[in-house]
């Protein structure tokens, strides 16, 4: 499967690059990185975030690091939609 980053998503993710290397610059590479690679892992198991809303919008958490990836499973397309600290309250998509 493809996987495809709404701007949404892509810009959750600048976002917390550039909050993570003001606050905490050790770790923030390491955990940028996971978030994306986890994002990109969708393509092998696109399935594997529990349902939420909608019967096609998944929810991929990241306990390790406390951050969860929002997506949507469309045909051979993972779309991810956003990304958010699991402290934050769930946007609407």
């Amino acid at each position: 499967m493809d996987v495809r980053w709404v701007a949404k998503a892509a810009n959750d993710l600048e976002r917390i690059s550039m909050y993570l290397w003001e606050d905490a610059p050790a770790s923030a590479e390491w955990i940028v990185l996971a978030i994306y690679d986890a994002a990109e892992s969708l393509a092998e198991m696109p399935y594997k975030g529990r349902v939420v809303g909608e019967a096609d919008m998944r929810e991929l958490t990241l306990r390790d690091i406390h951050y969860r990836i929002t997506y949507r499973v469309a045909k051979d397309t993972v779309y991810i939609l956003r990304i958010r600290h699991t402290a934050q309250k769930p946007l609407a998509h």
